[in-house]
């Protein structure tokens, strides 16, 4: 036939406590394995604290000495970065 799926293939039990046990091993060992990651992991506490969980703030834009040249308050705030770098817009 043209276009048939083929067969999905059978999934195979465990048949003995000898095969149950090496399957139970393997997960262990793919568990230690998972550790350092898990143990890396932030706890739920500071994971609260990440930025993007955070309100929005309205922060105040910064003292530039050069306020004629900002447009917007955005560009106080790119100014001062430049500021601080003792470089000047382009």
């Amino acid at each position: 036939m043209t276009g048939a799926l083929p067969e999905p293939a059978m999934i195979s039990l465990p048949d003995s406590p000898g095969t149950l046990r090496r399957a139970a091993a393997g997960l262990a060992a793919l568990c230690l394995l998972a550790w350092p990651v898990a143990a890396a992991m932030p706890s739920l506490e500071e994971g609260r604290k990440f930025w993007s969980l955070q309100p929005v703030a309205d922060p105040a834009p910064p003292e530039v000495r050069d306020a004629a040249w900002a447009v917007s308050p955005i560009d106080r705030f790119l100014l001062a970065k430049l500021e601080a770098k003792g470089l000047r817009p382009a």
